[in-house]
């Protein structure tokens, strides 16, 4: 979210899942400002899977926020 802009939302809850996959944030999106904040961040995640190697190892791992923050 902060790379669209949006440091004022912070995830909440999600489900990272191959089917269902989602992140709530909390905090407010105007109705105007929906569809650009949509866009861009469909663009940043097709950015992700684009420049991610496909040899790359998926691990998962318990963190704190902080750590998976950054």
């Amino acid at each position: 979210m902060n790379k669209a802009g949006r440091s004022d939302l912070k995830p909440g809850k999600g489900f990272h899942q191959p089917v269902g996959a989602y992140v709530e944030y909390i905090g407010n999106v105007e109705a105007k400002d929906r569809e650009p904040l949509l866009k861009l961040m469909n663009e940043h995640c097709k950015e992700i899977i684009t420049k991610t190697p496909k040899d790359k190892m998926v691990y998962k791992k318990i963190c704190e926020y902080d750590e998976a923050q950054a």
